[in-house]
């Protein structure tokens, strides 16, 4: 197929470095093998997350146990080449902030691969419902054909208003 022999790790890299959401990878032990830009931000900050002995770790113990049992189910599904469906928990971050949602999935890979100490088992995203989207209600227009005040709605909506708040 087309990603045959893909093998541009660091623009992969780059990709996932724009994204507004964090990337982490994990090994078999579920200790951070990479992580992009947002995922290394966020952490540095504690903001819902940080890191404990190069693990994931969340503000109190039992978001932690729970986060710790998604990265262990997720990492035996890839060392057994399962396929299961994400995962997720919300973890309590600031005062006002909503909780940062946490999708855990295994890493799935060819059942011929080679897999190396240290390779990643389990992907974590980090999805902050805080976060501006900013969705531009001219390119709302052009894609999809509508007309200002439509597009003003799906702006306000993709953002998080209700349909309440945004039609007033």
């Amino acid at each position: 197929g087309p990603d045959a022999g893909f093998g541009d790790v660091a623009a992969l890299a780059f990709v996932l470095d724009q994204m507004p959401l964090g990337v982490l990878l994990v090994d078999g032990a579920g200790r951070v093998v990479w992580m992009n830009r947002n995922a290394r931000a966020r952490i540095r900050s504690g903001d819902g997350i940080t890191l404990c002995d190069g693990r994931p770790a969340a503000r109190s113990d039992g978001d932690s146990a729970a986060l710790d049992q998604l990265v262990e189910r997720a990492v035996a599904s890839s060392k057994r080449r399962v396929t299961r469906d994400p995962e997720m928990v919300a973890l309590p971050r600031g005062s006002d902030a909503r909780p940062l949602v946490v999708v855990v999935r295994p890493v799935d890979r060819p059942s011929g691969e080679h897999r190396a100490n240290g390779a990643a088992r389990a992907a974590i995203f980090l999805l902050d419902p805080d976060h501006d989207l900013r969705t531009s209600r001219d390119r709302l227009q052009r894609l999809f054909g509508l007309t200002p005040a439509e597009s003003q709605l799906a702006a306000l909506l993709a953002a998080g208003c209700s349909l309440r708040a945004a039609a007033s």
